[in-house]
Order: C-alpha cells, then structure tokens, then sequence
C-alpha cells in the first residue's frame, strides 16, 4: 500500500470553484476565426488543477479554466492554461476592466534566463498555443478575452465573461480560495521532494556502505585472512608463490598443514616438444 504522505493531496478545484452563469447575460466560447470548435453559450466555469511537478529545484503546477455548456452536456472544456502565477493578476485584469470601462492589456512574462517555459496557454484555437497578451475588452454586459501569441499576430477572441458586480465578487472569492489551495499544493509538493531527496540521500549512503563493507571483506580473505587449504597462506601469498623463482625450480608448493608437497606442472612452452620426453615405440 501506497505511504500516504507520499503522495499530494488532491483540492478538488473542479468540484469547489464551480460558478453557474445561467443567470448571468449571455457568454460564449470559441469565437475566433481560428477556433476548433463551433462557438459555445457558456452555462458554469470551473477551474481545475492539472499536473504538479518539482523539476531543477522549483516546484510548478498547471492549472485549467474550463467552461461547460448544455450542447455539450456540462462536459468540461478548457480555454485556458496556466502556471500558478497566472490567477491573482487575471483577476486584478478582469476586475480593472470592468470598473474603467477600458481595454486592459495583460503582458506575460516569460523567465529571465530565456527559457521558454509555458506559462499561459489558450486551447481555443488548437492543443495549446502560448500566449504573449490577454486583452479584456468591457462591453455593456460582457468582457470578451482574446490572446495574442506574437508582436505580429492579430487578437483572437476566445471567450466572454459577465461584466456583473455579483459574478466579479463570485469569481474573485473563488480565485482567492483556488490561489490558496494552489499554493498549499505548491508547498507540500516542495515538502514531498525534499523529503524524497533526503531519503534518495539516506539510501545512497547505506549503499555506498555496503560497498565499503564488501571491499573490506575482499581485502581481508585476500591478503590477510591464512586459509587452510592454501597452507596456512593468504590467497594474495599463494598467488605470489606460484610466481617466484624457487617455486618454478622445485615445482613445489606446500599442501594443507605445511607437512607435504604437491607437484606443480608449469605450462608448456607454445611450439616447442622435447625429444628426449618422446617413448620409444620399438
């Protein structure tokens, strides 16, 4: 059985950041010219967490906002992908535009050193293009959000949220508690790769033990341990006396308890017979 605390809680984003718009002025999704889908009236919203992941030293999640429609029946449907940096600053974006009643432009930034790490996506137009710029532009009723992937590229308009006062409240008290349950998530996946880095640690050490012990062991029945077989010799001395001069002469090396001898044939020489070793045949 799986040890509980190795493992991440799952937050349940899905099923506790639901918010219905049935009563809401009407919103839609997959409106661009580009969109994989047939535009979509947009009943509820969710978001949902998607992967965590802890790689050079940093712990990351990705995290999804999904829109459900009765056409589809209520099935979930992403239009947005993003890291955990994205949520505060989406809503401070939607909240702002709707209050000035002018466009706002979010710029995403992307990592100092240059990687480009994804850290918003729109699945509107496709499996998931990076997004340069998200564009929320207030109508009387609706905020339409668009993307922009590139300097050069042209907006595309993905979905539409209320431009209400209750559904501004209602989305960003479920984006606080979402922001929340995030970076908790965030923390005990960086608590649960330490603790597995210690225990890779701990492991690492008791092999590089057992190691250690079997070299110790080898070092001992070689060179220092006598065995009785070898005459009373180490292997290491053994070895050494089948190599040595007088061994080679007398062809003789000394048996258990030292008492006897044992004859020792040394290898013939390759190409060569003696002739006087030949029998005579008669």
């Amino acid at each position: 059985m799986m040890d509980p605390s190795n493992t991440l809680s799952d937050p349940h984003l899905e099923a506790s950041t639901t918010l219905s718009l049935k009563r809401e002025p009407a919103c839609f999704a997959f409106l661009c010219s580009r969109a994989v889908s047939a535009p979509l009236p947009i009943d509820a919203i969710n978001l949902d967490l998607t992967s965590v992941d802890y790689f050079r030293g940093r712990a990351s999640l990705w995290a999804t906002l999904e829109v459900r429609s009765g056409f589809i029946k209520e099935q979930p449907t992403a239009v947005l992908g993003f890291d955990e940096s994205f949520l505060q600053p989406f809503t401070r974006a939607l909240i702002q535009a709707a209050a000035s009643r002018e466009r706002f432009r979010m710029t995403i930034l992307h990592e100092a050193d240059g990687t480009l790490r994804q850290r918003v996506v729109e699945y509107v137009t496709g499996a998931g293009a990076m997004l340069r710029e998200l564009v929320i532009t207030p109508h009387d009723t609706v905020l339409d959000v668009a993307g922009r992937s590139g300097a050069d590229s042209d907006e595309e308009i993905h979905f539409q949220l209320p431009r209400s006062d209750a559904f501004l409240r209602a989305f960003a008290e479920m984006a606080y508690k979402a922001d929340q349950a995030l970076r908790d998530t965030l923390r005990e996946s960086e608590t649960l790769a330490r603790r597995r880095s210690a225990s890779l640690a701990t492991r690492g050490c008791a092999n590089d033990a057992r190691a250690f012990d079997i070299e110790a062991w080898l070092r001992d029945y070689d060179a220092e341990r006598p065995h009785s077989s070898l005459g009373w010799l180490t292997p290491l001395a053994y070895a050494a006396c089948l190599q040595s001069p007088s061994s080679q002469r007398d062809r003789t090396l000394p048996l258990s308890g030292g008492s006897t001898s044992c004859l020792v044939a040394s290898a013939a020489e390759s190409g060569f017979t003696d002739p006087r070793t030949l029998a005579s045949t008669g």
